[in-house]
């Protein structure tokens, strides 16, 4: 959305984040555990760091019209093949067309309360007494 490469394309970036790994959307789940077993704390809290400097700078210069503007993901992916996938698209499709400003708070608010729901469901389930057979 920025017009730049993304963070994670930096060389400095080069070993907590390799290009296969895309951004998540249509990563099969082997590849998304070895990715936790991979990357340390270490490494992923400086990366999260510069990602969050590059977007904070960026929405502060950003204006609400640009905000309003459809998103085009096919566009925006001309360059990565790999982000335009079956799988990958599969999970994004849908996003295609929304306005800026809708792609950018979905994290923020749908996809995290999603994850909160799965931990609240398996926590319910965690606390739920054991029931044993009787013979």
């Amino acid at each position: 959305m920025r017009g730049e490469a993304e963070v994670a394309a930096r060389p400095e970036w080069s070993g907590i984040a390799p290009r296969e790994w895309l951004f998540g959307a249509g990563v099969s789940r082997d590849l998304a555990d070895g990715i936790a077993r991979r990357v340390s704390r270490d490494q992923l809290g400086p990366y999260v760091e510069a990602v969050r400097q590059e977007v904070l700078g960026w929405i502060r210069s950003e204006s609400a019209d640009n905000l309003k503007m459809a998103v085009d993901l096919r566009a925006r992916h001309l360059d990565r093949p790999d982000y335009m996938t079956k799988d990958v698209w599969a999970e994004i499709e849908s996003l295609d067309g929304i306005p800026a400003w809708q792609l950018l708070s979905r994290p923020s608010m749908s996809h995290i309360r999603v994850h909160y729901g799965e931990v609240r469901s398996q926590l319910q389930v965690l606390r739920q007494p054991v029931r044993r057979e009787s013979n």
